[in-house]
């Protein structure tokens, strides 16, 4: 019985995808060379045709990349090594583009490398991607644990001027039955066509990282793309370890990461910038700029990063770039 599942869903596959056409598949590695290693394998695993896929090394220690080269299949697989941190928006856009650029190239999915994949969520995803092409698409996110939700896409808590992983803590269970319409979709995992992808033109580069993926679902909003999370297809996500280990706060010992702090900051006021009009964009200001220092003031108590929140305030109302640990 089980064969005969599996069959379906090859056939399944090979069908939505045009012949001779590939779903490339995208991801970025930053010194979690084990957690890439475990996502490929989740991919390899499912023995699905018309899969491409594709891994940057975004700047990774020496070791962590001779990991990664050496635990990497050959076949079906393209690996690009550079020496020095592109950030998220310029990794992924260097894969996005050379995926474009292949004749065979369908669809795309990039994808964190903190994340594992099955046959199931392949196959549901193409299928809706292929059904509605205008679609930008990405599943449930859950934490290991499989209990509660990661990410449903990106929604506002405007009181503090937050973006806010939809359905954040919920019981996955209690969500199979409905698709799911977020103001974004989290960078985390997003499938989409060719032509979307093509329309986009990828990530803004000058985000680094984090709120690039808001950015991105603001401008596919704006041209009649329609961000869907497809709440019965759940994929483990580890979160935060795509950027280097740890959440921006720590709730149990109150340290702050002043690299995502201030992105989260900065990029926080350029999207404002490009993507409010000038009611919303000043409530959303003020609320941002205060609501971030009032979490390292009175939350977590931590005054060693205000200069550099202060910094990111600056340099994202002048289009800057000063980010601590590059």
């Amino acid at each position: 019985m089980l064969g005969v599942l599996l069959q379906k869903n090859i056939k399944l596959v090979s069908k939505t995808l045009s012949a001779k056409r590939s779903l490339y598949i995208a991801t970025v590695n930053f010194n979690r060379a084990q957690d890439t290693i475990e996502l490929i394998k989740s991919i390899r695993n499912t023995n699905l045709p018309n899969i491409k896929l594709l891994v940057l090394d975004n700047g990774s220690k020496k070791e962590d990349f001779t990991l990664l080269k050496n635990s990497l299949p050959k076949r079906g697989l393209e690996l690009i090594r550079k020496s020095k941190n592109l950030g998220f928006a310029k990794g992924f856009n260097l894969l996005i583009t050379k995926a474009l650029k292949a004749n065979d190239c369908e669809m795309l999915m990039i994808i964190n490398n903190d994340t594992l994949l099955s046959r199931t969520n392949i196959t549901d995803l193409v299928t809706y991607c292929n059904s509605n092409p205008t679609s930008m698409v990405s599943p449930l996110l859950i934490f290991p644990n499989r209990s509660q939700v990661q990410s449903a896409g990106l929604k506002f808590f405007w009181p503090l001027g937050l973006t806010l992983n939809y359905k954040f803590n919920q019981d996955p269970a209690q969500l199979l039955s409905e698709h799911l319409y977020p103001y974004a979709l989290t960078g985390a995992c997003i499938i989409t066509s060719k032509t979307v992808w093509q329309k986009l033109g990828g990530f803004r580069e000058d985000f680094f990282a984090y709120f690039e993926d808001l950015e991105l679902g603001s401008r596919a909003r704006k041209i009649g793309i329609q961000p869907v999370v497809l709440s019965n297809t759940q994929v483990i996500h580890k979160h935060s370890l795509a950027s280097g280990g740890q959440s921006s706060y720590s709730y149990t010992n109150k340290k702050i990461n002043p690299f995502k702090s201030y992105f989260l900051m900065r990029n926080g006021i350029k999207w404002a910038r490009l993507h409010l009009n000038f009611i919303y964009r000043g409530y959303f200001l003020a609320t941002h700029i205060s609501g971030q220092l009032m979490m390292s003031l009175l939350v977590y108590r931590n005054l060693s990063i205000i200069p550099i929140q202060i910094r990111a305030v600056k340099d994202g109302f002048f289009n800057n770039f000063n980010p601590p640990g590059i």
